[in-house]
């Protein structure tokens, strides 16, 4: 189809803008991916602090000059050695507290049974060893006839339900348990088989080590476990040589939670950061922590290689991505010292594919050969017309 001479010449302009738009576009993305850290102490494998450099205005500093895209650990999944500490006195304390529930019971000394037996459930509620686990299961158990005995059903319920939803499969001994007993523990499984479904995927860095799901063996990581009861779920990892890790981790409705715990961080900073950008698959990680005198410390690491770059300082996360525009591979027309201020510099060189010139030459053959073509056809037109 021939298009008029007037609308060629609206149409071609339009057509070389929208094309030059988009090279602009692809010049100006970020394709950078930069994990943001903070720490304020030297255990790399330690919670982040609440106080001091914040990673999310780090984060959106970057978004808003359009550096790099920036990744944050949290919501990520990534759970570190320190978060999952398991204290090594708790299961001993729970076992006190279990036995001193169950004399209270055999004594009738309900108010005292109640309270010791609440302790020892509370006291390894989120450790997921075998043997803390079977302190948790039989302490809840004893709770529940401790609250049927007071005359306390719904609490029974709640309590029995608790224990079901992460133990579906307990089954009491008759001889030791009534039949009144049995009946609560019936009624709240009835209620529990009611309730939704989700899973729990376990990476960890490494692999390949003993992974335990509310006190039952589920593999090696990484390993998932499905048709677990919508809710928190107690999850262990054990490696030898290290001490064992446990959190509750909670299981979504319908869908799958992953969590990767990376239990080889080691106890060097910038390589357990280095670690947890590979499991993110991030370019970069810069690692926040406060400098002197209420200053802002930024450590940029290459995730590939492991290797630390220079570290900057500034008065604020907005300056210290300024100070880090030429570490974060950012084509920056100055160089940042050491106070965060831009100097003269060339900054780093780019491809010859991302020239300027590249995109102006591709953007005038491609303008050039659209009004060409269109004043062809124009002029074809004007031809048979005379004819």
């Amino acid at each position: 189809m021939r298009l008029p001479t007037p609308t060629v010449f609206i149409l071609a302009p339009a057509a070389i803008g929208a094309v030059g738009a988009g090279m602009v576009y692809a010049q100006q993305s970020p394709r950078m991916t930069v994990l943001v850290l903070s720490q304020s102490s030297p255990d790399a494998s330690g919670p982040e602090p609440l106080e001091g450099p914040s990673p999310g205005a780090f984060a959106s500093a970057l978004r808003r000059r359009g550096i790099a895209r920036p990744l944050l650990r949290e919501g990520s999944g990534v759970l570190l050695p320190a978060e999952g500490a398991v204290d090594p006195g708790a299961v001993a304390r729970a076992r006190e507290a279990l036995d001193r529930g169950r004399e209270y019971l055999r004594l009738l000394q309900l108010p005292e049974a109640e309270s010791s037996l609440a302790e020892a459930a509370r006291g390894v509620r989120g450790v997921g060893t075998p043997d803390a686990w079977e302190i948790r299961r039989e302490a809840d158990i004893a709770l529940g006839v401790v609250l049927l005995e007071a005359g306390r059903r719904e609490a029974a319920l709640r309590t029995f339900m608790g224990l079901l939803s992460q133990d579906p499969r307990l089954v009491l001994d008759p001889v030791r348990y009534s039949p009144f007993v049995q009946e609560a523990l019936d009624q709240a499984r009835a209620t529990v088989a009611l309730l939704p479904r989700g899973g729990i995927r376990v990476e960890t860095t490494p692999a390949g080590l003993d992974v335990w799901i509310d006190g039952r063996l589920a593999g090696r990581s990484p390993v998932a476990a499905e048709d677990l009861v919508s809710g928190d779920h107690v999850v262990a990892v054990v490696a030898p040589g290290r001490p064992a890790w446990s959190r509750v981790v909670g299981a979504p409705a319908s869908e799958a939670a992953t969590i990767h715990v990376l239990q080889g961080a080691g106890a060097d900073p910038v390589q357990g950061a280095v670690a947890i950008g590979r499991i993110l698959e991030a370019d970069r990680v810069v690692i926040l922590s406060g400098g002197p005198d209420g200053r802002i410390r930024g450590l940029v690491a290459e995730v590939s290689t492991g290797r630390p770059g220079v570290a900057r300082e500034s008065d604020s996360e907005e300056n210290l991505v300024l100070a880090l525009e030429e570490e974060l591979g950012f084509r920056a027309a100055g160089v940042a010292d050491g106070n965060g201020q831009i100097g003269s510099g060339r900054g780093e060189r780019a491809p010859w594919y991302e020239k300027w010139w590249v995109y102006a030459i591709g953007v005038g053959i491609v303008g050039g050969a659209i009004t060409t073509m269109a004043l062809v056809d124009s002029g074809g037109d004007d031809t048979d017309d005379l004819n």
